[in-house]
């Protein structure tokens, strides 16, 4: 299950994996290793329809891994973030000055990962909220994160100005035309038993893939 799954309402008792608690301190210094990151890229610089939206993307990124603001907004989405490392998003937006303009009519399309939704959801509902800017998620899997923003369908009708994938990008999806790439958030995924089960405490991999190969 995930990490921010309420184990005592659904009387569910986490293990360790690999001899490691499941801790957001822990997936943070990667030390808990039964994570994944949430990963985007953008399109490359100049292949906007127009400078604007691209000045708003490089904003909205810097938005959600930067701001206290957006990486708030991820958390209480589900996504595990550093909030220590967050500025303050007034300080921060002043290195925007489109953000100044009626920004009315622009809207940012998002694609690929399903899995990244709820938690990009949420930072683009902030970012509207501040600037008025309009978005469109249109999230078919995270194939399409990098097909659609430098691949072969990224002047199709699905086109996205940012792609997501809730893993590495693969060698295959060279991402360094990139205007921007990184990652935003981490998910983690915890074995757990019944409460009842006090027996098992501790799973390392080789055993959690045995048993969920039977």
């Amino acid at each position: 299950v995930s990490l921010t799954t309420d184990f005592e309402a659904n009387n569910l008792l986490p293990v360790k994996f690999d001899g490691v608690d499941a801790t957001v301190k822990n997936v943070l210094d990667k030390s808990y290793t039964l994570a994944r990151p949430f990963s985007f890229t953008t399109r490359a610089k100049g292949d906007y329809e127009n400078e604007t939206t691209e000045k708003v993307v490089a904003a909205f990124i810097d938005f959600i891994t930067n701001s206290t603001e957006g990486l708030e907004a991820v958390q209480g989405a589900g996504g595990i973030v550093d909030l220590e490392k967050g500025k303050a998003w007034s300080e921060l937006k002043a290195n925007h000055p489109v953000l100044k303009e009626n920004l009315s009519s622009i809207s940012l399309k998002t694609g690929g990962s399903t899995s990244v939704e709820k938690t990009l959801k949420a930072a683009l509902e902030a970012f509207q909220a501040d600037t008025g800017i309009q978005f469109v998620m249109n999230h078919t899997g995270s194939g399409d994160g990098y097909k659609r923003t430098l691949g072969e369908e990224k002047d199709s009708a699905n086109a996205s100005h940012i792609g997501f994938a809730s893993r590495g990008f693969k060698a295959e999806e060279d991402v360094k035309s990139a205007m921007i790439s990184g990652e935003y958030a981490l998910d983690a995924v915890v074995v757990v038993v019944n409460k009842a089960n006090t027996n098992v405490k501790d799973l390392s991999a080789k055993q959690v893939v045995s048993i969920f190969k039977g």
